[in-house]
């Protein structure tokens, strides 16, 4: 079997908390806690769930934006956890981050021309001049005239600062993206165009994505396969056609329940979540759904669920998914 491009093993990220008026620590923040995957080389991973589930924390901790707490990110086969100075350096070339706010993640205070050019400039790309026609060309690449290189981000309309923000992620000529939420903010009419671009870039590059979304139906248009994640855990991964035609963990059938349908004679029931996302800093035991699941058990309460394959590359951390 070909060895993934990026894999996931274990990996963790605590934030620590203060209490009382002197700051003495409190617990801790369990944002990722535990989350093993693999991304093949060429495909779209879609990783979706509520807010506040740990998906963006995820995402940055696989770029080492923050710091993890504990695990592995293996790259190429290469744990760059254990990476600094140069050799971190080298790998980030190779692996680049769409933001989800294309307004605060701009530099207003710098025109287009410098915001695309900076990967360029960091990893020492070229000449000057080479560096100036590159900028141009990538601009070109996503929609963009190449006259806007001379502008400011406040020029630009929402959805054409997040081409800016794919121009300089694309700038270095990555391998992987993490794509956190690059549509949230947009209109629904942008949001087309800005997946497109990205499938668009996805097979003329050759990149290998994580496309991080709350939205499901989004998910579902750009990705291969799509992993489901819950306070802080993944609940269910699977192929995208699996995972949207017959979901086997309960939380995953609530969200899939909440997709639109076109066809009112393909109506299904939806299913409402009750009750309030319990707190990352004191996570119910065994199955961390169990307080807001239906069909739970006296063991889901007290044993925590194995993410197991079920079927041929479905896998889900239930004990009631067959």
């Amino acid at each position: 079997m070909m060895q993934p491009l990026l894999q996931v093993n274990n990996l963790k990220k605590y934030f620590a908390t203060t209490r009382g008026l002197w700051g003495s620590r409190g617990g801790d923040v369990r944002a990722v806690d535990g989350v093993s995957l693999a991304i093949r080389e060429g495909e779209t991973l879609g990783l979706v769930g509520e807010s506040g589930c740990g998906k963006s924390t995820l995402g940055r901790t696989i770029m080492r934006l923050i710091e993890p707490s504990g695990g592995e990110i293996l790259y190429r086969g290469r744990d760059i956890t254990k990476l600094g100075g140069r050799d971190l350096r080298s790998v980030r070339r190779e692996m680049q981050m769409i933001f989800q706010d294309p307004y605060s993640s701009l530099n207003p205070r710098q025109k287009v021309r410098q915001i695309v050019g900076a990967p360029l400039e960091v990893h020492k790309l070229g000449t000057r001049e080479e560096r100036h026609h590159r900028v141009e060309e990538l601009l070109e690449n996503v929609g963009l005239h190449s006259a806007y290189a001379d502008r400011y981000p406040h020029q630009f309309s929402g959805g054409m600062r997040q081409r800016i923000g794919i121009a300089r992620a694309i700038a270095s000529n990555p391998s992987f993206l993490v794509a956190d939420e690059p549509v949230s903010a947009l209109d629904v009419s942008v949001q087309v165009q800005i997946l497109n671009l990205l499938k668009d870039l996805q097979d003329q590059l050759g990149l290998t994505m994580l496309f991080i979304a709350h939205d499901v139906s989004v998910v579902q248009y750009v990705s291969h396969r799509v992993a489901l994640m819950y306070l802080g855990r993944l609940v269910e991964l699977a192929n995208r056609d699996a995972i949207y035609s017959s979901p086997k963990h309960p939380y995953a059938q609530a969200l899939m329940s909440a997709v639109p349908v076109l066809d009112p004679d393909g109506r299904h029931d939806r299913r409402i979540l009750e009750g309030d996302v319990p707190s990352p800093i004191d996570p119910p035991t065994g199955c961390r759904f169990h307080p807001r699941c239906w069909i739970a058990e006296k063991r889901c309460a007290e044993v925590e669920p194995e993410f197991r394959e079920v079927e041929e590359n479905h896998f889900v951390a239930c004990h009631l998914a067959e």
